[in-house]
């Protein structure tokens, strides 16, 4: 029985598999386990697509169209290596910080607003970080 994986991989990966990926993709190829790859921004998929028609998924994907396209091979039932639900959570900075804090991992303050200028008087306290909430 033919095994194939797929790559979900993202654009900022300058259009190819890094060279760790493509060492992983030539190993597996001398095992006989084809690896497809595409990126999500790069592929026109019908609405009721992706399908899954590979044995695995790896997700190197974190923009919104490679994410929705896990999340729909997730509820198919596809094996996706690295579970959507995971990296659907690590992209949200916001339950990120909330679930290592609870875990008891040290962790820096964080602070959620939708206006930097809420956090002002936070600024006589020391420096603070701006990032968006998701990415």
């Amino acid at each position: 029985m033919l095994v194939r994986g797929f790559l979900i991989l993202d654009r900022r990966d300058h259009g190819t598999p890094t060279p760790l990926l493509q060492e992983v993709m030539a190993l597996l190829a001398e095992r006989g386990i084809p690896i497809d790859w595409a990126i999500a921004e790069e592929i026109a998929t019908p609405a009721d697509q992706p399908r899954p028609d590979h044995d695995f998924y790896l997700l190197k994907s974190y923009t919104d169209l490679g994410l929705s396209f896990a999340a729909v091979l997730h509820e198919q039932g596809a094996r996706i290596l690295n579970p959507y639900p995971a990296c659907a959570a690590l992209r949200d900075k916001v339950s990120t910080a909330w679930r290592l804090r609870a875990a008891g991992l040290p962790t820096p303050r964080t602070w959620s607003t939708g206006d930097p200028a809420l956090l002002a008087d936070r600024l006589r306290e020391g420096s603070l970080i701006f990032k968006p909430a998701r990415g």
